[in-house]
């Protein structure tokens, strides 16, 4: 009996699909496993998709924090996750009719999600740093979410120091920002970054502008040479703007009075 064309069609997609997850899986990276649970699915407890419930971020967390270093390599693939159009077309298509239990997970979900296990990570995930850099230059389409991996790794990622100098001269003005936040984490380098926060005080858009404000304040004392412009970023009259120069101040050189002296 002939199958109608609807059902054809059907079955011919899910073939088509079933082959493309296994090439996939083929060069899937280790996938550790803790308390019985592979951590691929640990980590959908970080997922931004559906609602988020406290126990399971501390699940993931908790799995993070066992396996450690060996949770970098799936890291580092989710990173590299890309939404194919006629895949993801094909898996949508599947979940919204319910033709499988399957849920598909989007590119910018495993990025999240690897971003979140970074910051459980910290310093430990320092091993990744050249791979995260050479993610960023591969695909723009990530290096917000790679950004914020370096900066939750903090001081250990020193060695992406010039990366992060130079997304702060992109034309993005939300990479500039997020390159800003991840400097204020790992702040090393003080002879180069303080200037280079310094001069983006002044910059045209006032978000990267309170950006670098923050950032000089976790310097501290080394940065010194940035007061000038921070008194001056501190009568601002945008008062968002004002406050976060004042408190970077406050950080650098102590207590400050209400007049603030110029």
């Amino acid at each position: 009996m002939r199958m109608s064309t609807p059902r054809t069609l059907l079955l011919c997609t899910a073939l088509g699909l079933g082959v493309m997850i296994g090439c996939i899986l083929k060069r899937q990276p280790p996938d550790p496993v803790y308390n019985g649970k592979r951590l691929s699915k640990w980590l959908d407890g970080y997922a931004p998709t559906g609602l988020f419930h406290y126990d399971s971020i501390r699940n993931a967390d908790e799995a993070v924090a066992h396996l450690g270093t060996n949770c970098i390599p799936l890291l580092l693939k989710m990173l590299q996750k890309k939404d194919f159009p006629l895949q993801a077309q094909v898996a949508q298509f599947l979940w919204s009719h319910q033709v499988t239990n399957f849920q598909p997970r989007w590119a910018s979900g495993e990025c999240a999600s690897a971003m979140l296990a970074f910051q459980k990570l910290g310093p430990d995930g320092k091993d990744a740093v050249p791979d995260l850099i050479k993610i960023y230059q591969a695909n723009p389409d990530v290096r917000g979410w790679i950004l914020g991996c370096l900066g939750a790794i903090g001081p250990a990622a020193e060695k992406a120091d010039s990366l992060l100098v130079r997304a702060t001269k992109g034309t993005n003005s939300l990479i500039r920002v997020y390159a800003v936040n991840a400097i204020s984490k790992v702040h090393a380098e003080p002879d180069t970054m303080v200037p280079l926060l310094s001069n983006l005080l002044s910059d045209p858009d006032i978000d990267v502008e309170g950006q670098a404000a923050f950032a000089l304040g976790q310097f501290g004392e080394a940065a010194r040479p940035a007061i000038p412009m921070l008194r001056k970023t501190a009568k601002n009259p945008d008062k968002n703007l004002s406050q976060l120069a004042k408190q970077a101040l406050q950080r650098i050189e102590g207590p400050l009075l209400d007049g603030l002296e110029p």
